[in-house]
């Protein structure tokens, strides 16, 4: 990436950087989440203000705001409110920690935000007391209690994990993961289906300095549940994005899978999970290489229908699966939840500023505090960068800002698609979007065109109405697994029908007191037996029938 010389453009980027303020700070700038947007956009008062980003919005409802001040902490806590609804969380356990992290941020006062570490030490002690009772249940044998809090541990985990590298310890990240990771195992191991963890080996090629690839030989775990019942089902391989888990995975698609008869299949792929925080491999826009193996892998299970194999991309994996269905045919139905194609659309008032001029003057003129301060701008570029390269990864490790701008816009970039990416698509494609999407509204249109080889195209929006609105629908999943199961259930002809419940086991009534139970119920105008008066309700019976089936006569209740 060139720029134009260095006096123009440390005026320009500064000028428009600075910019930001009014409309909505780097939040807008850098994937913005939450809703905090517009009231910066409506106080902010220094620069010249230039136009918004693309799906920047402060029209949309805000739903739940735990964290009003701070748009990345209120919108990760609205995944753990969103996320009970799969037993990720606990909605009264995860208020009781917001009123923690409140109180703490209310000392520290609103001048000195943002600020990260309140809400990692509190999540961090829910999720290490939860672990602990779990631990403890486990040992007892009451493992469904185990299960659940297993499964909220690593839920609370997670939560301190996406922030770690804003806090005062931002090398704990590989130890919060394993932290993590081992409250889902432990869980996963308790569900049912169980969800048994597999190691898939891959060759993978990864992009290099020289611009010729290099092929690394990679282990991808994965967690593969069966659905139950006979015979082979269709299946579903889920994609994680840039920065959730395994347990949001299981939210946001795993749990929905088996609910609806789909095995399912779930994973860490290169820049994801202990590939990231363990081994330091990072993303790869060759994403068709950890594809293929797992396709490979799910073939050659015997629960497996071969003609209904189904992969969906969640966040910056609405993209990956694209990229590898572009190459993958043996896939049936491709989700892209969301659908873009460019994602350096939340970074285009950053291209074009040499790395000298970015570091020595466009970073250090932010204040240090704010939407738009250094504190904020440091952390969100070292999260969004950390996938992208080692040095990257080191550097966010480090607490400093990512020096190597130039070279984290380009890495970003090569993940870009166009019209011969997805015009090699030929599966059945589903393309989500949502309202007040920050990061990557408006590129369905340009998707949409694109698709000119598919099997079928459909398309849902979600909305606040429906509750799902923001980037991921944080506080929808249940709206979300809906929508795409619905949809794949159409693509697959499955028209799915519900178990006959078992009948009942009915003891016979119990003789009544002066005669005998034929006697007794004859009395009642029942002729049919005990059994006819349990299944048509005793209160059709009459009071009569209720009194002597207890043996007693008919009285008044108190």
């Amino acid at each position: 990436m060139t720029g134009t010389p260095h006096e123009a453009d440390a005026g320009v980027s500064r000028r428009v950087l600075l910019g930001l303020a009014a409309t909505g700070g780097v939040g807008s700038l850098l994937w913005s989440t939450g809703v905090g947007g517009a009231a910066a956009a409506a106080s902010a008062t220094t620069a010249p203000v230039v136009p918004a980003a693309p799906g920047a919005t402060g029209t949309v409802a805000s739903g739940l705001t735990p964290f009003p001040q701070q748009d990345d902490l209120n919108f990760q806590t609205q995944f753990n409110y969103g996320e009970a609804a799969y037993g990720a969380a606990e909605v009264g356990e995860v208020a009781a920690a917001v009123e923690e992290v409140q109180a703490a941020l209310a000392q520290i006062g609103t001048a000195n935000l943002p600020v990260y570490q309140p809400y990692n030490d509190t999540f961090e002690a829910l999720a290490a007391r939860m672990a602990a009772d779990a631990d403890a249940e486990k040992t007892a044998g009451r493992l469904a209690s185990a299960r659940s809090k297993y499964l909220r541990a690593a839920g609370y985990y997670t939560s301190v994990l996406f922030f770690v590298l804003g806090g005062s310890a931002p090398t704990r990240e590989a130890e919060v993961y394993r932290a993590m990771q081992r409250c889902w195992a432990e869980a996963a191991a308790l569900l049912d289906p169980v969800w048994t963890r597999v190691e898939i080996p891959m060759t993978v090629r990864f992009p290099s300095a020289s611009g010729t690839p290099v092929a690394r030989s990679v282990t991808v775990p994965a967690y593969w549940a069966r659905a139950s019942g006979d015979g082979p089902k269709p299946t579903v391989i889920i994609n994680n994005g840039s920065d959730a888990q395994l347990v949001d995975t299981f939210a946001f698609g795993g749990a929905a899978a088996l609910e609806r008869g789909y095995n399912a299949l779930m994973f860490e792929g290169p820049g994801q999970g202990s590939l990231l925080f363990e081994q330091d491999i990072p993303f790869t826009p060759h994403w068709e290489d950890v594809i293929t193996p797992l396709v490979d892998f799910v073939l050659a299970q015997p629960e497996t229908d071969a003609a209904s194999v189904a992969l969906t991309g969640w966040s910056f994996g609405g993209l990956l699966v694209m990229r590898a269905a572009a190459h993958e045919h043996r896939l049936a139905a491709v989700v892209a939840d969301p659908v873009f194609y460019n994602p350096l659309t939340p970074y285009a008032r950053l291209q074009g500023i040499p790395n000298d001029v970015w570091v020595n003057d466009v970073y250090p003129s932010f204040p240090q505090h704010g939407p738009q301060g250094r504190d904020a701008l440091r952390f969100l570029l070292g999260k969004r960068g950390e996938i992208f390269g080692e040095a990257f990864h080191q550097q966010a490790l480090s607490g400093v800002v990512i020096q190597d701008l130039v070279g984290l816009l380009d890495a970003i970039g090569a993940y870009t698609g166009d019209a011969a990416m997805f015009g090699a698509v030929t599966a059945h494609s589903l393309l989500l979007t949502y309202e007040g999407d920050d990061f990557f509204t408006g590129q369905d249109v340009d998707a949409r065109s694109w698709l000119t080889s598919v099997a079928s195209l459909s398309q849902h929006d979600f909305t606040a109405a429906e509750g799902a609105q923001f980037h991921c629908a944080p506080m929808a999943p249940q709206v979300r697994n809906e929508v795409v199961y619905d949809w794949l259930d159409g693509i697959f002809g499955r028209v799915p029908t519900p178990p006959s419940p078992p009948a009942p086991v009915v003891p016979p009534a119990p003789p009544a007191a002066g005669g005998s139970a034929a006697s007794t119920l004859a009395a009642t105008g029942v002729a049919a037996g005990p059994a006819a008066v349990i299944a048509t309700g005793l209160g059709a019976a009459g009071a009569g029938a209720i009194a002597l089936a207890r043996g007693g006569s008919p009285r008044r209740s108190s």
